[in-house]
């Protein structure tokens, strides 16, 4: 009962926030693609959306002139290329799909170790 008064009152307590400003950080891939449909909502209901993205970003286009009109991008430098992220993605999922489930702990250990030292921001 104790617990039912206080959120009551913390309830009667609190204020509208209002977010006119918003930053997103997006993920790759699906990720993008998700967070996209957020910021075109958001942009519609007259937020201004702020988007930071990696320069070797494989799936967000920041020089996509139809989201360029919509959302301010952020660009910054990252020591990798567009390749390169990809093809360490690639790597990853093909391990995780096949070699994982049979995997002993060491080899999940290395190779998660190898691939985290493949990037110079990350290693």
């Amino acid at each position: 009962m104790k617990l039912y008064r206080l959120s009551l009152l913390l309830l009667c307590m609190s204020s509208p926030a209002f977010g006119g400003h918003v930053l997103v950080f997006p993920g790759e891939y699906s990720h993008w693609l998700n967070a996209r449909t957020i910021m075109d909502e958001l942009v519609r209901r007259n937020h201004s959306v702020t988007v930071l993205v990696a320069d070797a970003s494989p799936s967000v286009s920041y020089n996509n002139s139809r989201d360029a009109a919509k959302f301010n991008f952020l660009v910054f430098k990252v020591p990798f290329s567009r390749a390169e992220l990809h093809g360490l993605t690639e790597e990853l999922v093909h391990f995780a799909m096949y070699e994982y489930p049979t995997a002993s702990f060491l080899e999940k250990g290395g190779r998660f170790m190898i691939c985290y030292d493949a990037l110079p921001v990350l290693g």
